[in-house]
């Protein structure tokens, strides 16, 4: 069983808790807000995306920015 790190956001259209997990970092098995992601975590964001919500919304990480800051904060984007 590999390891990995979970980043948390709520879905927008219903509220619904969802997260994503990351293998890039440190992958301390360590939960992140998607408002204060690590940047190595933040590469790998959209490893099983989209993220599916019961309500039937589909979400990805929209921003994930190509500059090196400690963190970032991850927008989401809706998918059809």
């Amino acid at each position: 069983m590999g390891c990995y790190d979970t980043i948390c956001f709520g879905c927008p259209d219903c509220g619904e808790e969802l997260s994503g997990q990351s293998k890039s970092g440190d992958c301390g098995l360590k939960d992140y807000p998607h408002t204060s992601v690590p940047r190595s975590v933040a590469d790998d964001a959209n490893r099983h995306a989209p993220f599916v919500c019961d309500c039937g919304s589909k979400w990805i990480f929209g921003n994930i920015p190509d500059y090196a800051e400690a963190k970032v904060s991850l927008t989401l984007e809706k998918v059809k």
